[in-house]
């Protein structure tokens, strides 16, 4: 009996036979992609399609290194395959690496070992790869690639238990311990109250209400963030936190502040509780913890008095009149408040999407309808609507965006948001003056806000000011170990404009999921220092992405530069480099 050792990656679509009931032909297309994703990258690794069962696979690898980057790279690949669709439509696999002693039979794998990949890719995450401690400890070290311990787990008729790694491939480093998103040196304590908001558990037996635990979350980090004397962690720092297990004080390392909020939102009906604990991270110690019941037309005043207690407690019995001015309620009805958060997860699962943009407006509608001086959804409704605007070429979105922003700013001149929507819509229309003052006027209303000063780098970098532009992504980043890279590439291109080359590399090579814009403007960047390896690199990435680019088309879609000789520069940077006109 032939026997060797082997890296084992087993692979199955979730929730295939549903996707298949509902729509039979869709899903047979759409699994002929995917497979062709998965030969590509397997033959590109040295790897052997072994066993293939209707969605099921299972490959063979000499190195498990090149086992699991592949399923990183095939993951990156159907992700970026998936873009478009709607969520409930996505093909996503569920992968299972591991290295075991196997059996040979007629080029079939037998024995244990391949039963044990299948295992731990059955209880995967969809688009996720999983790994046994065997191969931990063969790739931990040289793969680049980040692990988080999911703790000992049994298997149906296999003896004993086996340790479990997620790995944190190149496009999930921000959410499962990458070094590259977590800061290799702990950032200080700032000097003044600090406070990190961690997602609220969704407690409601729908688990499709976590949407609206997620809006309570944000709202009290908004409504936080409205204090100067408190620094608060942002939205998306705080989110790469969501369904890990927490150790308050790594947590509190790795962000940086005193003090974490955890809490958890029940939605039975018309009735809602929130509980809520405040930790000293160092210590562990619960300083303050406290349940809110109420019906769902008292809900906002719930919110206030949360945020009250909490700011009360960490900056020193802050006086309450000046917490009452401080906290604001975004509107009287529940009803329109959830279809402003329905519409918020189209907008932003959606990029660019006609489809989700147009899903997002829909909902923001709603709101109106139920609330019509709901100012956050109007002003949403304008920013969903410029996704839209931008493929539009009568142009007829243009103007309901300018007015909708326009309105949203009657109806609450102190909205931050709403300054930042107008500021960028300002930005697309040319007129600086007007998107400058917008964005300004968002960072005093939320001075703790890094979405905010990414969005306002992005300004400057149009007004030539790009020093200012660096600052301001720098201080987003401290503010954000977490951020996104369509912000953390303000940096970049700032670097790249303002002729610093090299710093500018190693902030492109820092992405971990390079878009469309950040390769147009690395292959630039690497055709002034002359480096023809890299910049046929990033070439032929962007190629890959748009087979079909030209680069009057994307400064066309890009930003409008105050000064048009900025885009000539861009646009003889990349003809330098090969790329056709």
């Amino acid at each position: 009996m032939e026997r060797r050792l082997a890296t084992i990656l087993a692979a199955d679509i979730a929730g295939y036979s549903r996707m298949t009931s509902d729509d039979e032909e869709s899903s047979s297309r759409q699994l002929a992609e995917a497979r062709k994703i998965l030969l590509n990258r397997v033959a590109e690794a040295d790897g052997k399609i072994v066993s293939e069962a209707g969605d099921g696979f299972i490959a063979e690898f000499g190195s498990p290194v090149k086992a699991v980057r592949c399923g990183v790279e095939i993951q990156r690949d159907l992700a970026l395959e998936n873009r478009d669709i709607l969520p409930e439509r996505r093909m996503l696999f569920r992968m299972g690496v591991h290295l075991a002693d196997v059996i040979i039979e007629n080029d079939t794998l037998l024995g244990d070992g391949v039963n044990i990949a299948a295992r731990i890719e059955a209880n995967g995450k969809p688009g996720e790869v999983h790994v046994s401690t065997q191969v931990f400890d063969q790739v931990a070290k040289t793969s680049g690639l980040g692990f988080a311990c999911l703790g000992p787990q049994s298997f149906k008729n296999i003896e004993g238990t086996t340790v479990v790694y997620a790995v944190a491939g190149e496009a999930e480093a921000g959410r499962l311990n990458d070094s590259r998103r977590r800061q290799s040196a702990m950032p200080p304590l700032p000097d003044k109250p600090s406070v990190a908001v961690l997602p609220f558990t969704n407690m409601s037996s729908d688990p499709e209400q976590a949407y609206f635990s997620d809006g309570i979350t944000e709202d009290i980090i908004t409504e936080l963030s409205r204090f100067k004397s408190i620094f608060v962690i942002s939205r998306h720092a705080s989110f790469a936190y969501k369904d890990e297990q927490i150790d308050s004080r790594k947590v509190g390392q790795e962000l940086g502040v005193r003090y974490l909020l955890e809490g958890s939102v029940r939605r039975l009906g018309p009735r809602v509780r929130i509980t809520a604990q405040l930790i000293e991270s160092e210590t562990n110690n619960h300083v303050w913890a406290d349940n809110y019941d109420a019906q769902a037309e008292e809900l906002f005043d719930v919110q206030d008095d949360l945020v009250s207690s909490i700011v009360s407690t960490i900056a020193g019995r802050i006086e309450s009149t000046s917490i009452v001015a401080a906290a604001r309620n975004p509107t009287e009805s529940l009803e329109a408040y959830d279809c402003l958060l329905k519409g918020l997860y189209y907008h932003r699962i959606g990029g660019i999407s006609r489809e989700n943009a147009e899903l997002a407006v829909g909902w923001f509608e709603k709101a109106i309808e139920l609330a019509p001086g709901f100012a956050r959804a109007h002003a949403w409704r304008a920013c969903s609507g410029a996704s839209t605007w931008l493929k539009d070429e009568k142009g007829e979105w243009s103007k309901r965006c300018v007015e909708e922003s326009k309105l949203a700013l009657e109806l609450d001149d102190n909205e931050p948001e709403s300054h930042r929507i107008a500021g960028s819509i300002s930005l697309h229309e040319g007129d600086y003056e007007k998107s400058e003052y917008h964005h300004l006027r968002a960072m005093e209303l939320n001075p703790n806000d890094a979405f905010l000063m990414g969005h306002s780098a992005s300004h400057y970098i149009a007004v030539g000011d790009f020093p200012k532009a660096l600052e301001l992504t720098r201080q987003a980043m401290r503010q954000d170990p977490f951020l996104p890279d369509w912000i953390r590439a303000e940096e970049a291109v700032a670097l790249y404009l303002i002729n610093a080359h090299k710093e500018a590399t190693k902030s492109f090579k820092g992405h971990a999921n390079p878009s469309r814009r950040v390769l147009c403007y690395w292959v630039a960047n690497q055709s002034c220092l002359g480096d023809t390896t890299e910049t046929e690199a990033a070439r032929r990435a962007l190629l890959r992405i748009d087979p079909g680019f030209r680069i009057e088309e994307f400064l066309k879609l890009e930003r409008p530069f105050a000064d048009k000789r900025i885009a000539e520069r861009v646009a003889r940077d990349l003809l330098a480099a090969g790329l056709p006109n």
